[in-house]
């Protein structure tokens, strides 16, 4: 479901893939962050997923988003997903 809203969102947008330089996903699931970046082709673009600090529900996309602009460089494109944060069942 993510990787097809994701590719689907950059086609809208008219950004390829490989023109994204960082990619922010945040899951409390190990692991699941790195297998959605490797079906959208960005395994190399993935941002750290600040596990020091522990998962932050909902703010932690945010958090990762300002240690991705602390680091990026003007004129790169950093690409921001969320899925499910703060829904329960």
């Amino acid at each position: 479901l993510i990787p097809q809203a994701v590719t689907a969102a950059l086609d809208d947008a008219g950004i390829a893939a490989g023109d994204v330089d960082w990619f922010i996903f945040a899951s409390p699931i190990r692991g699941v962050a790195a297998a959605v970046a490797k079906q959208l082709g960005l395994s190399e673009r993935l941002a750290g997923t600040l596990d020091e600090c522990g998962y932050a529900g909902v703010a932690h996309p945010f958090l990762m988003l300002a240690d991705v602009l602390d680091r990026a460089e003007p004129g790169q494109r950093i690409l921001m997903v969320g899925f499910g944060l703060g829904a329960e069942a």
